[in-house]
């Protein structure tokens, strides 16, 4: 039997890779632009596994010391899960598992697993992969179908390891739905150009991913993380319907400013700020309000102002680079301020990782 989280791992991306190995046709739908600014043009292989391995880091409380968010005692803990997947299953109870991580029987964060899985890991994992065959085709790569689904697993694994910080356990059931389910499936989901035409014609759907740093002092782990929206016509011309997820979900309205193409989005919802431990002893995530004020150009995100009650980093200011007289930003930069983490600014260029600085406290509280 496998019980090297290493093996795991690599496993794990080469079953995704050969399930899904199948060249790109040049025909199909691209859910990836070529765009000069914003989001669409640092998006990549770096940008993913980046954004996804530590995403988990917007939480407060998290330590986003790069020896603890990745540190070998989390890949102890998912080897193993990974290797004793029907223990760890028994332990929890199969019909608690597949009633918290499959079925949307409630909304109690405690009991809501379901909602992440579907969200984050069929669908935006799914969106994502599509994205990145894309990436890998117009950047001239054999086999990109397989590239990005090796990418795509590399980062769930990468993501699985940073959740499982601050566990007690050996026999965590959180990761198994994720990378034995629901990565795989939204992989082969997006493989159609039907599931790819509804999500570029029908429903205008983005990925809106922060933008990775390591910051001085001690190389933390800062403005990582991934978020998807979705923008749906409104009977009233040039507004659109608005709905944001990642570690939490936003509604609003957005604004297409004339035929210029930029988009002035305006949200607020309710958003995780820690994880938490619920009374039957399991996981669960506190949430508080949030606002959101939004401007892209053709859907790639230019810049964002945030305000998340409670969280890690209250107020959140974010610029994406862009080339041109419409968005001249040779790089992108990112200013937080508020909450436990402080004053935190950083610059980050088109490939996937800046460099930063903080002041405040960075370690976790668990």
């Amino acid at each position: 039997m496998v019980r090297s989280p290493r093996q795991i791992a690599v496993l794990a991306l080469v079953c995704a890779g050969v399930a899904c190995a199948q060249d790109a046709d040049t025909g199909r739908v691209r859910l990836w632009k070529a765009r000069e600014w914003g989001t669409e043009s640092q998006f990549g292989p770096a940008s993913l596994l980046l954004n996804e391995g530590w995403d988990i880091c917007q939480f407060r409380g998290n330590d986003r010391r790069l020896s603890r968010v990745w540190g070998a005692e989390n890949w102890r803990r998912l080897g193993g899960t990974l290797s004793h997947p029907l223990e760890s299953i028994r332990r929890q109870g199969v019909g608690d598992f597949l009633l918290t991580e499959f079925v949307p029987s409630s909304l109690e964060p405690s009991r809501a697993q379901w909602l992440p899985n579907f969200q984050l890991h069929l669908l935006g994992g799914g969106y994502n992969s599509a994205r990145l065959e894309d990436w890998y085709a117009a950047n001239g790569y054999a086999h990109p179908g397989a590239l990005a689904a090796g990418t795509t697993m590399g980062a769930a694994v990468l993501n699985e390891v940073a959740e499982l910080q601050g566990t007690s356990t050996q026999r965590s059931t959180d990761p198994l739905p994720d990378l034995l389910f629901f990565d795989p499936l939204g992989i082969l989901i997006f493989r159609s150009d039907a599931v790819r035409g509804f999500f570029s014609r029908d429903v205008e759907m983005m990925n809106w991913p922060l933008q990775p740093t390591l910051a001085w002092p001690d190389g933390r782990a800062e403005n990582a993380g991934q978020s998807w929206c979705l923008k749906v016509r409104t009977p009233f011309d040039g507004w659109k319907g608005f709905y944001h997820w990642g570690l939490g979900e936003s509604f609003g309205l957005s604004r297409v400013l004339g035929g210029s193409g930029l988009a002035v989005t305006a949200a607020a919802g309710l958003g995780a700020v820690r994880m938490a431990t619920a009374p039957d002893g399991g996981r669960t995530v506190e949430i508080a309000p949030k606002l959101g004020l939004y401007l892209d150009r053709e859907n790639s995100l230019l810049a964002t102002l945030q305000y998340h009650h409670g969280n890690a980093d209250e107020f959140v200011l974010e610029v994406h680079p862009g080339s041109g007289s419409a968005w001249p930003v040779p790089v992108g930069f990112w200013l937080h301020a508020g909450g436990e983490s402080g004053l935190g600014l950083g610059v980050v260029g088109r490939w996937g990782l800046g460099l930063g600085a903080v002041r405040g406290e960075r370690t976790g509280e668990r």
